[in-house]
């Protein structure tokens, strides 16, 4: 079973969206992340790429979440695009 997610950040304007796809009850893989909207600044690719990828001593928030088939008690930043701009 292949799903497709997609998730609201910060408003209707910023969306983050990506592929998931379960087969056997397990998260398989997970795929094209990307941002869109109104309000989505394509600045923000690089640090998504490396939000979802890892560097080459982080892993990635897929290669955790594949790692531990959840999404509690990985390492990441939720929100902070939202909460640190500084014009607001």
């Amino acid at each position: 079973m292949a799903g497709d997610w997609s998730s609201d950040v910060c408003s209707s304007d910023l969306v983050l969206s990506l592929k998931v796809q379960i087969e056997n009850d397990q998260i398989v893989s997970i795929s094209n992340v990307n941002g869109s909207g109104a309000e989505y600044d394509k600045l923000n690719d690089r640090y998504i790429s490396r939000a979802a990828d890892g560097t080459k001593k982080i892993a990635g928030t897929i290669a955790q979440i594949l790692e531990k088939q959840q999404t509690d008690s990985i390492d990441a930043v939720s929100g902070a695009t939202c909460s640190s701009r500084s014009e607001e």
